[in-house]
């Protein structure tokens, strides 16, 4: 990887906040996520870190809605 700093972030507990609301948090970040790929493809190393963070967001939203 590149000198660029990877990011991070922690999902707030689903108990906490409810189903739902991850589902509609999950759809929405998964969507801006294509939305930015999408705006980049040129770049593998992005695509990459996008790709995974779509997979493990469409695997949660998974787990939540079909638990």
């Amino acid at each position: 990887m590149s000198g660029r700093p990877r990011a991070s972030f922690r999902l707030p507990d689903a108990k906490a906040i409810g189903w739902w609301n991850v589902d509609q948090m999950c759809h929405t970040a998964i969507s801006l996520l294509a939305l930015f790929a999408s705006a980049r493809p040129a770049d593998p190393e992005l695509s990459a870190d996008v790709g995974d963070l779509l997979a493990k967001l469409e695997h949660l939203r998974d787990k939540m809605v079909n638990p």
